[in-house]
């Protein structure tokens, strides 16, 4: 299994030490980078493909609430990890996967995670002489056409 990549968004040293160690203590995930600001973030999803962002509320310049829309496409998912409780309803309401409360648990960060895991794509539904058939995306590998009929292999 691939690591997921996660990008930490804190603006206090401690909180991103602290985070950076409890997202290097699960396998499953990889640091791709830590940042102190909205401004930093947005540079690093401009170059990097990132799978979920730890972002905190109380930002410099762009809070974590208004950051969160401005995230370019792809866009990965938001976990927000604060000590604002106030927060949470304008959190979700701007498309957070979770919201974890700061002194972070470890089984709670690991909950929050688990819920963002990648679900399978949807079958493809496929016309043919015999009907609709579904058929995994992993499972093609290419597709002809013969001038009348697309074949899928």
């Amino acid at each position: 299994m691939t690591a997921r990549r996660v990008v930490i968004v804190d603006d206090e040293r401690m909180a991103r030490d602290r985070m950076r160690r409890l997202v290097k203590s699960m396998p499953d995930l990889e640091v791709a980078a830590v940042c102190e600001d909205a401004e930093t973030l947005l540079e690093v999803l401009g170059r990097e493909t990132v799978d979920l962002v730890l972002l905190d509320i109380q930002l410099p310049g762009l809070t974590g609430i208004e950051l969160l829309p401005r995230l370019p496409p792809p866009r990965p998912a938001v976990i927000y990890v604060t000590a604002h409780r106030e927060h949470a309803l304008a959190a979700f309401d701007v498309g957070a996967a979770d919201y974890v409360l700061k002194p972070v648990a470890p089984e709670r960060l690991r909950q929050a995670i688990d819920r963002v895991r990648p679900s399978p794509p949807a079958p493809l539904a496929l016309p043919t002489a015999r009907g609709v058939e579904l058929v995994a995306p992993d499972t093609v590998t290419h597709a002809s056409f013969d001038g009348h009929l697309v074949s899928i292999h």
